[in-house]
């Protein structure tokens, strides 16, 4: 049976949310296209007519993650127009316990590093797509210093994020989380002075 444009054009985007969430979830490599069709809710022979590869799968569903923006993690208060809510928001219990909705770079980063093509530009596009969020957040800092920091403040919180959910220890990862606030925030202050 022939679909519509319209629906071909829902499918595709089912199936590259799927991606998203299963390539966050378990890996690039550990996903196969299988896995995404299932999760998507369709089979695996009309993949092919969507994609060219499971690596433009891969750059699409990355893109598609990139351009959300920064996901609100906490509810009330902690405002992501905010250094301190932006840190708050990125290093907290929620984004820890999901990474399947998480931050692409976390999760994605080593896998990523090891591609080249569209996957690897899609990342490094999520990741000015970061520095430029991060940076909108910390007016304090003189615009000449702001890029080294966003770099040093970027590194601190993706890192954080990625050997806080390495470790078994619960304690260890929140620990993580806690030392990595507190060191963005003090590099902030510290910028902010000089």
């Amino acid at each position: 049976m022939r679909v519509s444009r319209e629906q071909a054009a829902r499918n595709r985007e089912r199936v590259v949310a799927a991606a998203a969430k299963l390539f966050r979830s378990k890996g690039i490599d550990a996903t196969g296209v299988d896995a995404v069709m299932a999760e998507a809710g369709l089979t695996h022979g009309s993949f092919y007519k969507m994609f060219a590869s499971k690596e433009d799968l891969v750059a699409e569903s990355c893109k598609a993650v990139s351009i959300q923006g920064t996901p609100r993690w906490l509810e009330g208060d902690a405002s992501i127009e905010t250094l301190g809510g932006f840190v708050a928001n990125y290093l907290c219990r929620e984004h820890l316990d999901s990474p399947d909705r998480g931050c692409i770079l976390a999760a994605l980063a080593a896998d990523g590093g090891r591609r080249e093509g569209p996957v690897r530009a899609e990342l490094d596009r999520a990741f000015a797509r970061f520095l430029g969020d991060l940076g909108r957040t910390a007016e304090s800092i003189d615009p000449r210093r702001k890029d080294r920091w966003a770099l040093a403040a970027a590194s601190l919180l993706v890192g954080a994020l990625v050997l806080a959910r390495t470790v078994e220890d619960r304690n260890r990862s929140l620990d993580i989380l806690d030392a990595a606030r507190d060191a963005v925030l003090s590099l902030a202050a510290a910028a902010a002075a000089a």
